[in-house]
């Protein structure tokens, strides 16, 4: 009967350690947005073009492009793994557009203007959308810096080879590491006769103020303080005389 029940019990902590890794896992592959709603990035978008024919002209997706002034990405909602965002394109002839965005940043799925955000405090090598198909790694995580201050940067680099048109595309994104936004992007494609490349950069936003603090040294500051406070008070306290007891 003990041989039986030693089983049993056996069998059920195997039951909750396959249990618990299972929830683990199931929680380590979903990602939290590191943005928050009323949080806006303002960009510069700007297009370079170069090619080898004389009788080329620009292409006119460039030149629109090269006709914006600003462009505003506002964190309209966030819930659990999905962002909604408002992009508004000013131009410099003072005409404006705007519209909705979306993206899933587990799954990278996505539409609208405006997609280029993955999940907050992701490091190097993980993959930022478990549960996509696309595989896609950071690269390294590097530090930049901005007005606020430096900024712990995740890096993303992609090349593609289009066999049929013969033009390779590279992209080289940088994303903040703690909020998953972008903050600056060269995505360059060319062919034989030509390069064109399309800048993304951020110059302002209200989703942080100040540096990120490094978490490591939370905990030994707190200690410091707590230690200079208790030796303020024995200092303070050491020089109070008791009073006497008179019999």
């Amino acid at each position: 009967m003990s041989r039986m029940i030693k089983r049993i019990t056996i069998a059920a902590l195997l039951l909750m350690f396959l249990s618990f890794t299972m929830i683990t896992s199931t929680r380590a592959l979903v990602l939290t947005p590191g943005v928050a709603p009323g949080a806006v990035f303002y960009y510069d978008v700007t297009a370079y073009w170069s090619s080898t024919d004389e009788y080329a002209s620009i292409p006119a997706d460039l030149v629109e492009i090269n006709r914006t002034k600003t462009v505003d990405v506002r964190i309209h909602n966030v819930t659990d793994a999905n962002v909604t965002t408002f992009v508004a394109v000013y131009y410099r002839d003072e005409s404006y557009d705007g519209g909705y965005g979306f993206i899933d940043v587990d799954t990278g799925v996505s539409y609208g203007a405006f997609a280029t955000l993955i999940a907050g405090s992701l490091n190097a090598h993980e993959v930022i959308h478990p549960l996509g198909a696309d595989g896609i790694t950071i690269n390294e995580t590097v530090t930049k810096t901005y007005q606020s201050g430096n900024r712990d940067t995740n890096r993303i680099i992609l090349e593609y080879i289009n066999a049929t048109t013969g033009t390779t595309e590279r992209d080289d994104w940088y994303f903040d590491k703690q909020t998953g936004i972008l903050v600056e992007s060269h995505e360059t494609v060319t062919s034989s006769q030509e390069t064109k490349t399309v800048t993304w950069k951020l110059k302002e936003t209200n989703g942080w103020v100040v540096p990120e603090f490094p978490s490591v040294l939370i905990l030994p500051l707190l200690m410091a303080i707590t230690m200079i406070a208790a030796i303020v008070y024995k200092k303070k306290h050491a020089g109070i005389a008791k009073p006497l007891i008179s019999s």
